[in-house]
């Protein structure tokens, strides 16, 4: 099935449900990068809360060798 606008899927697709587990981003940028790594270790909403570290690693000035030694701890079983 064609789709003439993206507004369309709306019809098909169910609304996102919202996840009570969610590590929070205060409003004023700061992470609880301790809270977001346990979540993501813990698999709950993993590429969310790993997404969220990397991006405040950025912004902290770290490398990428800095980050992906941070990071790497916390990679899923049978991913790279």
């Amino acid at each position: 099935m064609a789709l003439n606008r993206i507004e369309d899927w709306d019809d098909i697709l169910d609304p996102p449900k919202s996840n009570s587990s969610e590590i929070k981003t205060p409003s004023n940028g700061t992470l609880d990068r301790e809270a977001a790594a346990q979540a993501a270790l813990e698999g709950k909403e993993w590429h969310n809360n790993e997404l969220k570290l990397v991006a405040s690693f950025v912004s902290k000035g770290l490398s990428d060798d800095e980050i992906y030694l941070l990071t790497e701890p916390l990679k899923l079983e049978g991913y790279t």
